[in-house]
This record gives C-alpha cells, structure tokens and sequence, in this order.
C-alpha cells in the first residue's frame, strides 16, 4: 500500500435520471474506518449526472491536501438526488506521491 495524489477527476453522463431534481456525484478521500460522506471532497465543484450525454466534465482538483491519498484510506463516490436512471462514468487518475 502507498500513498497516491489524485491527478484528475472527470465525470460522463451517459443517461440522465428521469426525477426532477438536481443529481449529482462528488469524489471524497476517507480515512479507514469512515464512510465517504465524512472523507474530503478532493475537486472544487460537483459532477452534474444530468449534464450533457456522453460529454466530459473535467474537475478541478483541490490542492490543499484533499487530493493525497494515503495508504490505507478510500476514494469514495458522494452521490446526491434521486437517482433513478442515471447512468454515467467517473475516471479518476492517480499518480504515485
């Protein structure tokens, strides 16, 4: 296990849901032990699973410590709204620290 910096975070919708509401993903770095939803969000804005089909969104990765990945922690997907149908891609590119 090694520590890795989050290069870059780039979302594809592919099938929008059919509710309403705003949907979205968020990528967040946890530590053992705590669910995604207490990890740091490690890009500045949030992917839209309701933007254009098949259309990258590129992210802008934080560069305060949010993007390190240490040994032994998780990158998690954040999800928010109802997803319904939604259907999409997350790549995630990694670089040895």
């Amino acid at each position: 296990s090694r520590r890795y910096i989050i290069k870059s975070v780039i979302g594809r919708p592919k099938t929008a849901g059919t509710d309403p509401g705003a949907v979205s993903v968020s990528v967040s770095v946890s530590a053992d032990g705590l669910n995604t939803a207490a990890g740091s969000k490690c890009h500045s804005s949030s992917i839209n699973l309701k933007g254009t089909n098949h259309t990258n969104q590129v992210m802008n990765i934080n560069t305060d410590g949010t993007e390190i990945v240490e040994a032994g922690y998780a990158i998690g997907l954040d999800f928010s709204g109802v997803l319904t149908a939604a259907v999409g891609t997350v790549s995630i590119t990694l670089c040895p620290a």
